[in-house]
């Protein structure tokens, strides 16, 4: 391969593969970047959802208790339970129309479509539809509601959701509860029709949803999901759509209805791929499920990632334009200094390359006409070529002297950094620490073979193994906080030619020097570690062994609450607790009377302003201890904890 090519290779390389590295990166972090969003705002629409599902069942609950309660309807269905005649006995009649009158004005309230009175014995003695007519049905029994009725015997019970047969085409439930006389006697079961067009309408809200999006409840049938409401893509799916436990579609429907609440990416009904929202109503046993469709949530990232795409593309042609011009300009010229070589060869020393460029490249074209003159001369002068080849061997030697040189610093900079690395080893203790400082010394120097090595340190002596005392040494002292505390001694073991300070160099001095301040940080350091770990013991040892309680708490969710970190023994006695089982909990957990006692907003006003406070007064008492007057003084650490001193007295009664 030619140079230019390579050339055009390497530049379109440079240019290309790093904006390719950015956008890939940007784009993956732009798509989590929205999926979170996405989630959250599903989360925050299913919640909302869930809230108002609640809030209509808990009005529907309201509605038949304040019917339930009507003096009016409990004197007459008390009648109705007792009658014994036929529903043409004008008793009856008027019994039905003072129920006809106060049902109509209810109705006009509520807004059901249809009311029925049923004896104990499951007979309807009374019904009054939407259309404010009301007829008496006989002996009919309540099948197929019969266990809306049973249930409503005891309580207030909604029923499953069904086709009216009192509207239509129109899904509906009922809402039952026991009817008593006034005498609190239970005479039999009142029921109420309600449409869920309502409930449809605040579901099937599609406000935050785009075009795609839709909510879903369904209920648990045998091993099937049983959707309960009309979908965005399926109008009639109401009672209609099932899903059987297991299949690869409607999985959001099938964790909802499992008990779970969760978010995430999914496949919906349609087998498409959704990011959904599920929780599970345990009061109604629903599952309910927000989605949108990924290929809509993603919308904007795949506007950039084709964006990305164009720009890719108008890069690649660009570099390349310019790739092949750079390429062009390095290497012609290159090419030009490959010919004169060969007329060089040849033996034409006449030949110039004659470039009049500024760069390297034409600084190269005239060295190389300068060294087809000098070659010229050499080959007419033999001196000429004496003296080159002197030069030639006296830069040489030069540059022998300078990688020795080298060498030798490399060899003093990786002395310092194994240093660096030895006391990052923190389970080392400072002699050991000192004791691989001399160690890795003689390395270092000069004449690493016969160089050992010693620190004198507080009576103490760290010493390579060969260490021994003689004539030819340097020295350096030790300074801990700025006073002579040890000596850092070298020593040569046998004679070597003089040098800058005796046999030493003076690089060897500063590294030296270097050293002994380093060894001095380090004891600073250690002795600043151990004096820490003093203080700590010293601080565990005060808490532990106070008459007082000590806790330790730290604010969680903003200071509406703080977590338990520390607790003394004292306060275990005083609480009666383990401190082993409510370290990590909640305070308004393990104490749920704090709130009340008021010594919870000192709490919260300690860990605002940082001020102390002193509270005094307050029986406090739970489950775990007699009532006793507790005294408490609050603060502050610098972590931003807080710390509890209670002190208990017999209680002021």
């Amino acid at each position: 391969m030619s140079i230019r090519n390579k050339l055009i290779l390497i530049l379109i390389a440079c240019s290309i593969l790093p904006m390719i590295f950015v956008g890939t990166l940007g784009f993956f972090d732009a798509r989590n970047t929205l999926e979170k969003l996405r989630m959250a705002e599903l989360t925050h629409i299913t919640d909302l959802k869930v809230k108002m599902i609640a809030d209509f069942f808990a009005h529907r609950k309201k509605d038949i208790l304040l019917i339930q309660g009507n003096p009016d309807i409990k004197h007459n269905a008390a009648l109705l339970a007792d009658f014994s005649g036929k529903h043409s006995d004008p008793i009856y009649r008027a019994i039905k129309d003072e129920l006809d009158s106060v049902f109509k004005g209810f109705q006009l309230i509520y807004n059901y479509m249809k009311v029925s009175l049923a004896n104990l014995d499951g007979e309807i003695v009374y019904v009054f539809d939407a259309s404010g007519a009301s007829k008496y049905s006989g002996n009919r029994r309540l099948d197929p509601f019969r266990k809306a009725f049973e249930e409503g015997k005891d309580k207030v019970y909604f029923s499953d959701i069904f086709i009216s047969p009192t509207v239509a085409d129109q899904l509906a439930m009922l809402v039952t509860a026991p009817l008593k006389s006034p005498g609190g006697k239970i005479v039999g079961v009142i029921a109420y029709e309600i449409s869920m067009v309502p409930l449809y309408n605040l579901i099937q809200e599609t406000t935050g949803l785009s075009l795609t999006g839709e909510i879903l409840i369904a209920k648990k049938v045998g091993d099937k999901a049983l959707f309960l409401n009309p979908l965005r893509h399926d109008p009639g799916a109401a009672l209609k759509r099932e899903v059987i436990y297991g299949e690869k579609q409607a999985i959001p429907i099938q964790e909802a209805l499992k008990g779970n609440n969760g978010c995430g990416l999914s496949v919906d009904y349609r087998g498409k791929e959704v990011i959904a929202a599920w929780r599970y109503i345990p009061a109604l046993g629903w599952g309910m499920v927000a989605k949108i469709d990924v290929a809509e949530a993603f919308e904007p990232v795949t506007e950039l990632r084709e964006f990305f795409l164009i720009l890719v593309i108008a890069v690649i042609v660009l570099s390349i334009l310019a790739a092949f011009i750079a390429a062009k300009s390095i290497s012609e010229p290159i090419q030009v200094l490959q010919k004169g070589t060969d007329e060089i060869g040849r033996g034409n020393l006449d030949h110039r390359v004659g470039t009049q460029r500024k760069d390297e490249i034409g600084q190269l074209g005239r060295a190389f006409d300068q060294m087809t003159e000098k070659l010229k001369d050499i080959t007419a002068s033999r001196d000429v070529l004496d003296r080159e080849v002197y030069e030639r061997q006296k830069v040489e030697k030069e540059l022998q002297k300078s990688m020795r040189e080298l060498d030798e610093r490399v060899k003093e900079l990786n002395c310092l950094f194994e240093i660096s690395r030895l006391v990052e080893k923190r389970r080392l203790s400072l002699e050991e620490i000192l004791q691989g400082i001399v160690d890795l010394i003689p390395p270092a120097w000069h004449y690493p073979d016969i160089t050992c090595a010693q620190i004198n340190f507080n009576g103490k002596e760290l010493k390579t193994n060969n260490f021994k005392e003689t004539r030819w040494q340097q020295v350096s002292d030790v300074l801990v906080h700025g006073v002579p505390s040890g000596k850092l001694v070298v020593c040569y073991l046998e004679e070597r030619p003089e040098s800058d300070e005796g046999p030493f160099i003076k690089e060897e001095r500063a590294l030296l020097d270097a050293i002994a301040e380093r060894v001095g940080r380090i004891i600073e350091r250690k002795w600043a570690q151990d004096a820490l770990r003093k203080s700590e013991e010293k601080f565990r040892e005060l808490m532990e062994n106070m008459h007082s309680g000590v806790a330790v708490y730290e604010a969680v969710a903003g200071g509406e609450d703080f977590e338990i970190k520390d607790f003394n023994r004292s306060g275990e006695k005083i609480e009666n607790i383990n401190r082993e089982k409510v370290i990590g909990r909640r305070v308004t957990d393990v104490f749920p009377g704090v709130k009340d006692l008021g010594i919870f907003d000192v709490f919260q006003s300690v860990w605002k302003t940082g001020k102390p406070e002193y509270f005094s007064g307050g029986v406090y008492q739970n489950h775990r201890t007699p009532p006793s007057w507790r005294e408490s003084y609050v603060y502050k650490l610098s972590s931003g904890e807080i710390v509890i001193v209670i002190k208990m007295l017999p209680s002021k009664n």
